[in-house]
């Protein structure tokens, strides 16, 4: 641990373990060629730092600009990272619905909205927790598909806006993210309706499974995109969807993977959290039942207890405090900024990572 900057860093003990295999290769496969083919589909675009490169004092920093990750042009959140993985768990469970009334249909044509008639008898429910609720919105509205997004009270403003402008309805719920998921958990099986979360705990596993494949393809094209090979990969952590879907695709890519470096807020390190718990560590009741917005994901928990490099907390620091406007990212994104330049700015952080003046960083959105 360090502690000559308001950061926790701890390097993860458990690195290279063996463990269960998370996410097969075969479902990436597939979607990877669904995704591709889907109207409108384009690889995020990485854009150089070079300004944040030499405030860490490293060799180069690249980012996914994860606002034109996908979907047509004008689309909103379409263009958000989230709907890679969003986009094609909703699209799978759509697909699943419409088989049972005996429609064949694939992702891509559900995503096309040729199947939205029938399509429209089916109701999704998401719990806002941000970006990967209006992301369903938006799948939902392209599908055809019905769609309540549970978000708590206080939510920004624009959050909500960009809901309801896919055609969500909004139920208000008193308390966090948390408290969101669970009450659109019950309310879902009340009343006949699909949920739709990246957070997975027993018994809900597939849903956030294809969420996670979806998020490979955005990380496989960042890496494509990056030239050099990465060092290090910074991503924020959250329920740790994204990460792990990272970590699998980093392996998967290079064999050796990059440093993976997991950052936290330092008010919801639920991954560096349950690190420190060590390896008898038993996620909360919770999480192993049912939803809980405070732990980990069940299947990420799976793979980053083993693959993740480290896991970092830092207080929160705006975007563009390094680079200029053109930083002005979601707070995925400066989550990761202010973990590079928080671990650059300590001896201690620099030494434990390998970070040096030849480093080369890309920064992942969460």
């Amino acid at each position: 641990m360090t502690d000559t900057l308001p950061l926790r860093l701890l390097r993860n003990p458990r690195l290279g373990v063996p463990g269960v295999v998370v996410l097969p290769q075969g479902g990436f496969r597939r979607a990877t060629t669904e995704i591709r083919a889907w109207p409108g589909h384009g690889p995020a675009p990485v854009l150089p730092l070079p300004a944040l490169a030499a405030v860490a004092g490293v060799a180069w920093v690249q980012s996914v600009d994860g606002r034109r990750a996908t979907g047509p042009a004008g689309a909103g959140v379409a263009g958000e990272i989230h709907a890679l993985g969003a986009g094609y768990a909703v699209a799978r469970l759509l697909m699943a619905e419409l088989a049972r009334a005996g429609i064949a249909a694939s992702t891509v044509a559900l995503m096309r909205g040729e199947h939205a008639a029938a399509a429209g008898d089916v109701t999704l429910a998401c719990a806002l927790d941000g970006g990967f609720a209006p992301a369903v919105a938006w799948a939902a509205a392209q599908c055809g598909a019905g769609c309540v997004a549970f978000v708590p009270v206080g939510s920004d403003p624009d959050a909500k806006q960009a809901l309801a402008g896919f055609g969500a309805a909004l139920r208000e719920v008193p308390g966090d993210a948390g408290a969101a998921l669970r009450q659109a958990a019950a309310d879902a099986a009340r009343e006949g309706w699909t949920l739709v979360s990246d957070l997975s705990w027993s018994g809900y596993t597939e849903v956030p499974r294809d969420v996670m494949q979806g998020y490979r393809l955005a990380v496989e094209d960042a890496l494509d995109a990056c030239g050099e090979t990465p060092t290090h990969v910074f991503v924020p952590g959250g329920a740790g969807g994204m990460a792990a879907a990272a970590s699998v695709q980093l392996r998967q890519h290079y064999g050796t993977a990059p440093v993976l470096v997991v950052v936290e807020p330092e008010h919801d390190a639920r991954l560096l959290g349950a690190a420190l718990a060590g390896a008898d560590a038993v996620l909360p009741e919770a999480s192993a039942s049912g939803p809980e917005g405070s732990a980990p994901g069940l299947l990420a928990w799976q793979e980053l207890e083993r693959a993740a490099f480290a896991f970092m907390a830092v207080p929160p620091a705006p975007a563009g405090s390094a680079e200029g406007p053109e930083v002005q990212a979601p707070d995925g994104l400066a989550l990761g900024i202010a973990g590079l330049l928080a671990a650059g700015a300590d001896a201690e952080a620099r030494q434990s990572l390998g970070l040096d003046s030849a480093s080369r960083i890309l920064l992942l959105p969460g």
